[in-house]
Order: structure tokens, then sequence, then C-alpha cells
């Protein structure tokens, strides 16, 4: 007797016991191996964004004259670090949630 069975991906038909789990378990292993790789390339994209915004982050100088009319300087400096810091935790949270990492 054949038996048949039908996922996402293909058709696995087979006409012993063995020759099925042989046939399933293949196909897991196919699976599983393309999760990983879209898993890897999800884990590259992430991390490069977090580079990026770290190499932005280095390009911010703090501001080094003394003055008192230098506060505006100041303020813009940390909303600026400020921004760069909330970029930096939300791609870092997309990356823990959607990667195995």
């Amino acid at each position: 007797m054949i038996r048949c069975f039908v996922d996402k991906y293909s058709l696995l038909c087979a006409s012993d016991e063995g020759s099925i789990k042989y046939a399933i378990g293949k196909k897991m292993k196919e699976i599983i191996k393309e999760d990983d790789e879209h898993n890897r390339g999800m884990k590259i994209g992430y991390d490069g964004a977090l580079r990026a915004v770290r190499a932005i982050d280095r390009q911010i100088e703090y501001p080094t004259s003394d003055l008192n009319d230098d506060v505006q300087y100041k303020i813009i400096y940390n909303a600026q670090k400020d921004l760069l810091y909330k970029i930096y935790q939300a791609i870092k949270e997309e990356k823990d949630e959607y990667t195995d990492d």
C-alpha cells in the first residue's frame, strides 16, 4: 500500500513505513535548514543596522566650549544621543524577538 502525505512544500509518497519515516525526516531537515538560513540572514541584517547606529553615534561630538551660550548645543547633543539610543534599543528588541539569538 502506498501512503502519501502533503505538506505546504511538497507531496511525499512511500510504500512502507521505513520509507515514509525517511522521507519525512529528510523533508524536516530541509525545512530546518531553510529556517536556519533565514534566521542567519535576519541576524546579519539586524547586526548591520546596529553597527550603522553605533557608527553614527561615534560621529556625534560633545560640545567643547564652556561658554554659557553653549547650552543649546549640549541640549542638541543630548537629544541626538537619546534618539540614537532609542533607535538602537528598538532594533535590538526586534532582533531578540525575531531571531534565535
